[in-house]
């Protein structure tokens, strides 16, 4: 899982870097020949920032950089596995609801073939909208690996 999540924010950063080169080319268009790049703004919205969360999303959640409260400070490793362990299942079933959202959404998009007209020419937009369940689906089944963790660790013998 942290391999596929590393591949896939590898996969971001690219995202970030042709973001970062397709903005400096419109302002530089924009700013020595008076001409802005055509859909600049629609391919940074559409394409480069879905990429960017999603494709990393997985990642965070790999190396536990989501938000966490610790409510619990010294309760002793049993209740931390159970509370690993619930909040585990919580996020798989939140990421589970929202990539069948999401996915049923991309489908939607993807039959209806939705594009963006520009004077020449069209830009799809149904294809990075499955970026979207996809890094979901990720999340969750990485969210799925470190409740199994916390499973283990409730099952090590105490001393």
């Amino acid at each position: 899982m942290t391999r596929i999540a590393a591949f896939s924010t590898a996969l971001g950063a690219m995202a970030l870097l042709m973001m970062t080169l397709v903005v400096v080319l419109d302002v530089g268009s924009r700013n020595l020949l008076s001409t802005p790049l055509t859909g600049t703004t629609e391919m940074v919205s559409h394409w480069f920032m879905v990429a960017i969360l999603f494709l990393t999303i997985g990642s965070a959640q790999a190396e536990r950089l989501h938000i966490t409260v610790d409510l619990f400070g010294g309760a002793g490793p049993v209740v931390n596995a159970l509370l690993d362990l619930a909040a585990a299942l919580l996020m798989v079933a939140a990421m589970a609801g929202l990539a069948w959202f999401t996915a049923s959404e991309a489908l939607h998009a993807t039959v209806r073939g939705e594009r963006i007209e520009f004077p020449g020419f069209a830009l799809p937009v149904w294809s990075p909208r499955w970026l979207v369940p996809a890094g979901l689906v990720l999340t969750g089944l990485i969210a799925a690996a470190q409740g199994l963790d916390a499973v283990a660790r409730l099952r090590r013998p105490r001393p």
